[in-house]
């Protein structure tokens, strides 16, 4: 979820999101992906908030998720590593 979180924020559309909208986004975006559930994106941002990649606005209902500097250097180092793939490929 760190990688989508980041391509949001990085095109414009929202530097947070709730849930629900990032499960819509990712199905919109990705159909031929087998389809996530909502617990297991609930359990990933979890475990991504452990480890320092993002945080939870508690303060709006529903509460959404954003990235914090942790994540946004993963995200990017992601992209980097993405597009070396590519120009060798």
């Amino acid at each position: 979820m760190v990688w989508l979180l980041y391509v949001v924020d990085k095109n414009g559309v929202s530097k947070d999101m709730p849930i629900k909208r990032i499960l819509t986004t990712f199905e919109k975006h990705f159909r031929e992906a087998k389809p996530i559930n909502r617990t297991n994106i609930r359990r990933d941002l979890r475990k991504a908030k452990a480890e320092g990649l993002v945080a939870e606005d508690t303060t709006k209902s529903p509460s959404t998720w954003y990235l914090i500097q942790g994540g946004t250097k993963m995200a990017e180092g992601l992209v980097v590593r993405g597009r070396g793939s590519q120009a060798t490929a």
